[in-house]
């Protein structure tokens, strides 16, 4: 008993049979799979943007437009106070000057503020 039909209709049908099996296969490997990965990447990115959307409805629910408004008003208050607290890049030069200056004059008046900023006085302290 031959393992392989003998007749040439069968002999086609077992061809067809065959190519058809490999077609799944390649069509499985190279298509079926990558999209099934995609569909599977869109899906938690869907999943992590709604999760975004309802925070943002559950904040929009807790407060009103107005006090919305109001926080941002508060916070470009602060923030024009800050910029008037903190120096901006060309005031950094002229500040340590200043400060040098300062230190210096504070120093030829008063020579115990001079060993204080030599550490003179804090190791003496301590021993």
């Amino acid at each position: 008993m031959p393992l392989l039909p003998q007749d040439r209709q069968s002999q086609y049908m077992l061809l067809i049979t065959l190519v058809m099996v490999i077609v799944g296969y390649v069509f499985w490997t190279y298509w079926e799979q990558p999209t099934a990965a995609q569909i599977a990447t869109a899906n938690a990115e869907i999943d992590s943007l709604q999760t975004i959307i309802t925070r943002a409805k559950e904040d929009l629910a807790s407060g009103t437009v107005e006090d919305l408004r109001r926080k941002v008003e508060q916070y470009q208050a602060l923030l024009g106070v800050m910029r008037r607290l903190v120096p901006e890049k060309n005031d950094v030069p002229e500040l340590i000057d200043d400060i040098s200056t300062d230190v210096g004059e504070r120093v030829q008046s008063e020579p115990e503020a001079g060993e204080l900023l030599r550490g003179r006085t804090l190791a003496r302290s301590f021993h």
